[in-house]
């Protein structure tokens, strides 16, 4: 499986894990309101990160980014990331970037 491929994979259980700390109900209604106002659907999520967080932004406001430090923070487990100090204060895309030029430099990443 390509790198890329074994990143996507592990991005989506990361969303699907910070998603559901809100319970399934919650998550469910979450994809139903990104899928009807932006298209995004759990199947296509991970392709579709800025307009995922614009629709948890739409949802929550500011409580968006509890939510994505969720998804960050088992993002950062299941890969072995340690984020810089300052994480928290970094753009959601770009702290998942980070992650995945890290995962791009060690040579014994897998799944």
């Amino acid at each position: 499986m390509p790198k890329e491929d074994e990143f996507e994979k592990i991005l989506f259980e990361a969303i699907e894990e910070g998603l559901n700390e809100l319970g399934e109900s919650a998550k469910r209604a979450i994809y139903f309101y990104l899928k009807e106002k932006f298209g995004i659907d759990s199947q296509n999520v991970c392709s579709n990160l800025r307009k995922f967080s614009r629709g948890l932004n739409n949802i929550f406001g500011e409580g968006a980014k509890i939510i994505e430090g969720l998804i960050l923070q088992a993002l950062f487990r299941k890969t072995g990331y340690k984020p810089e100090d300052n994480w928290k204060q970094i753009d959601f895309e770009d702290n998942i970037r980070k992650v995945k030029e890290y995962l791009e430099k060690a040579e014994d990443f897998q799944v």
